[in-house]
């Protein structure tokens, strides 16, 4: 899974898994090689093309973070 951790000028710093070891390591993508608006926290997948926002893999991790959130809040 690819996750864009945060974006720099004209580079996408992404976090990238390795499903079999766990391993996370990061990787700059250039803004130019994605398709799209993209933001921080963004999923993305893989394209003919480059990159673009896996958009429902993103809106389900931003729904799964928020309800961490009221979690704490309530607590």
């Amino acid at each position: 899974m690819l996750i864009i951790d945060r974006i720099e000028e004209d580079t996408a710093v992404v976090e990238c898994s390795n499903p079999a070891t766990g391993e996370v390591i990061m990787q700059n993508i250039p803004r130019t090689w994605i398709l799209g608006d993209i933001q921080e926290g963004d999923v993305l997948c893989k394209t003919p093309d480059g990159y673009a926002i896996d958009e429902t893999e993103t809106r389900k991790r931003r729904a799964q973070a928020a309800e961490r959130l009221h979690q704490l809040e309530t607590e």
